[in-house]
């Protein structure tokens, strides 16, 4: 999502894609850091084995209920950065639309992470200042989940009713539209066995740690020991090179603001990347495996 430096991915899902396309609520992004990884030393352990390369005290763990706040003033933070949000907020930051817009994404953040911890796909280093949500396929929804599915999909709506005015509400659909056709075009029907990468953020001060690469490997790992592809959606061209160095390639590019003669600036580039499964020894893929599926056990 970006371009006034070019952001993260897909804002309009701070949600994940998880739930239909249509039912995204600004919320999903892939990663706003825009580092690489500076390995030394070696990891021991259970933990997924690309983790190797990573400091030793650089672990993920799944996000608990009290780190919310400080993920969503994290995802918040990035939005000065982020084209793609700064296009669908239609406005500067000063005016009076645009605060409530922002004050509806706010809720429609901590919404995003109570479900995804629920769900244990939320991770995160440092307590919230480094998270991102992963989604499984094979992942079977929990009982509680299920219940409050139904709920969650009337509170993002009524949300969006009450917080979006109309131009906001119109570039929404144009998003989500344009990134339907995209995944149809060059994903297709493997969506449905694919992990997704989506809400990757690290807050500026704890940048250029690795704790973005860190997060991706929960997701690229998992997937690795199954044999799946992993795909996110990103408009921080930025972190392209980010991306391609760990395994992604960008499949299809799209972009927003093209048929919007009230955009006045460069359309906003929006990346389709899909990353296909690396093969594992097998004694490694059973403890990527292992270590993942445990983590969903708890």
């Amino acid at each position: 999502m970006q371009v006034r430096k070019a952001g993260p991915a897909v804002s309009l899902a701070k949600l994940s894609l998880s739930p239909p396309l249509g039912q995204l609520s600004h919320s999903w992004r892939a990663s706003q850091d825009t580092l690489c990884c500076e390995t030394t030393g070696t990891e021991k352990g259970d933990w997924p084995p690309c983790m190797a390369m990573l400091d030793e005290f650089v672990k993920p763990e799944l996000l608990q209920y009290g780190e919310v706040s400080t993920a969503c003033a994290t995802l918040d933070s990035s939005v000065d950065d982020d084209t793609l949000e700064f296009y669908l907020q239609a406005g500067t930051a000063d005016d009076k639309d645009v605060k409530r817009y922002r004050t509806g994404q706010r809720m429609l953040y901590r919404m995003q992470f109570y479900r995804s911890i629920l769900d244990r796909a939320a991770w995160t280093i440092e307590h919230g200042q480094s998270v991102i949500i992963v989604s499984d396929p094979a992942q079977k929804r929990r009982p509680l989940s299920k219940f409050f599915s139904p709920i969650y999909r009337s509170l993002v709506r009524g949300i969006r009713g009450v917080y979006q005015n109309k131009e906001q509400n119109k570039r929404s659909k144009e998003f989500v539209g344009k990134m339907e056709k995209a995944i149809e075009d060059t994903i297709g029907d493997r969506l449905a066995e694919m992990f997704e990468v989506s809400s990757l953020v690290t807050a500026p001060a704890y940048r250029r740690r690795g704790y973005a690469t860190a997060l991706v490997h929960v997701a690229t790992d998992a997937a690795d020991a199954r044999g799946a592809p992993t795909w996110l959606a990103s408009s921080n061209t930025v972190n392209r090179g980010f991306y391609h160095s760990l395994g992604f390639a960008t499949v299809a590019t799209f972009y927003l603001g093209t048929d919007n003669p009230a955009w006045k600036a460069p359309p906003v580039p929006i990346d389709i990347m899909v990353r296909e499964p690396k093969e594992m020894d097998g004694t490694v893929r059973e403890k990527a495996a292992y270590a993942f599926q445990a983590s969903q056990n708890v």
